[in-house]
């Protein structure tokens, strides 16, 4: 494993860590927003997604960020 790749997957942990702890701490309705928002958007159509279980996989931190803002609105 290269040294990029190592670090590419400890940042992808390191978001997972940040979604579930901030994830617990939501109600059941804004647990269904951030849900909802943290699945990565595709480049070209604003509503499509990548489809569950490998939505999880490709999650960054801007998907994080969305589904943050998202779940406080």
């Amino acid at each position: 494993m290269s040294f990029a790749t190592w670090i590419k997957h400890r940042r992808w942990g390191a978001n997972m860590r940040r979604a579930r702890a901030f994830r617990e701490t939501l109600c059941f309705s804004a647990r269904q927003k951030f849900d909802a928002a943290l699945r990565p958007r595709l480049g070209g159509e604003e509503g499509a997604v990548v489809a569950y279980p490998d939505a999880l996989y490709h999650i960054t931190i801007d998907d994080l960020c969305r589904a943050i803002r998202a779940a406080h609105q």
